[in-house]
Order: structure tokens, then sequence, then C-alpha cells
């Protein structure tokens, strides 16, 4: 009797292995149709005549990005006259 409950217990867990793989396949799959709804650039080119970089006005790149971005203190700014 021990031999067919260790049988069966396989076969459940089997099983269930078997759904949890078509559940994340399945899963897996409609994230992949969510990230493929974006309109391609290229198609947005076509339509606007021009990409969006363009469209943006363009910004003078930063002096110091780290110091920007917090990951190092900004330095101070001393004059010649000033060091002396």
């Amino acid at each position: 009797m021990t031999q067919r409950r260790e049988n069966v217990q396989r076969l459940q867990i089997g099983v269930l292995g078997l759904v949890a793989v078509i559940l994340l396949v399945g899963l897996a799959g409609i994230a992949n149709d969510r990230a493929s709804n974006e309109v391609p650039v290229t198609e947005e080119i076509a339509e606007t005549g021009s990409p969006v970089a363009e469209a943006a006005p363009k910004t003078e790149a930063p002096k110091e990005p780290l110091a920007e971005l917090g990951a190092v203190p900004a330095p101070e700014e001393t004059s010649v006259a000033q060091a002396k």
C-alpha cells in the first residue's frame, strides 16, 4: 500500500510542476505582449516627421555630473586671488 501512495504523491507533484510551468510561461507571454504594444520609433518618426530628440530643446552638458547626481560633493569654486 505504501508503494501506491508514493506513486500517487509523485504523480501529484509532477502535475503540480507542469501546471506551475504552464502558468509561468503564460504570464511571461502576457508580459511580452504588453511590452510589444509600444509604438516603434520608426513609425513615430514617420508620423511626426522628426525624431523626438530633435524636438526637445538642447541643454548644455553638465559640468559636474556626479555632483549634480549627489554622488560626490560639489567642489567649492574659488578664484585664484582668494587661493593666495
